[in-house]
């Protein structure tokens, strides 16, 4: 059986429209282009392609993947103040007691010191009089039967350069509010001290 090699540069009604091969069988496109070119440039759009992705994801997202190295581990120390505790609530809260956000149930801290005083509110003087000195009404402290608890927390965070302290997607600040969960109880906390 002698079989005859085809000729590459012959035309060929069965080839691509565009595409054609060389005296070496090497494929070319019309623009006589070689294929590494164009593959080449494919590799490149895909690489550009992913880079906008990512960065598109890193402006979403609360932690950019482009920063993950400046993070590390800290020991973080905050004070928490719960304000209109009732006396079961603020019974519950102790040392050693693990903080839970109420919300994802991620653990936000342990409870390292507890402290309390009554719980107060103000509102306008009744009687509106100015304080004369300092041109102002006079505002009435009301101090109600239930506890503002002073609660100190200690946290084992990540710290990121331009981010702060965070825990499981919660970032701890001074001035956030946290919806805290401890044994069978539930109170709201605001951040009022952070020691790095």
């Amino acid at each position: 059986m002698n079989r005859e090699r085809p000729d590459l540069n012959a035309s060929d009604s069965k080839k691509s429209k565009f595409s054609s091969f060389d005296k070496h069988g090497v494929l070319f496109d019309k623009s006589d282009k070689p294929r590494w070119l164009v593959i080449t440039v494919d590799v490149l759009l895909l690489l550009l392609i992913a880079s906008a992705v990512l960065f598109v994801v890193s402006l979403f997202t609360p932690f950019s993947p482009f920063v993950l190295a400046s993070r590390n581990d800290k020991t973080v120390t905050y004070t928490l103040e719960l304000e209109d505790l009732d006396d079961a609530t603020f019974a519950a809260l102790s040392v050693g007691q693990i903080l839970l956000d109420f919300e994802s149930g991620a653990t936000i801290g342990t409870v390292v010191a507890v402290d309390s005083r009554a719980y107060e509110t103000y509102t306008a003087n009744p009687t509106d009089d100015k304080d004369p000195e300092l041109d102002s009404f006079l505002v009435e402290t009301l101090t109600h039967s239930t506890h503002t608890a002073i609660v100190t927390v200690t946290l084992d965070a990540d710290y990121e350069e331009g981010v702060g302290y965070t825990t499981d997607d919660i970032r701890i600040a001074v001035g956030r509010t946290y919806c805290i969960a401890f044994g069978e109880y539930m109170a709201q906390g605001v951040c009022v001290t952070l020691l790095g």
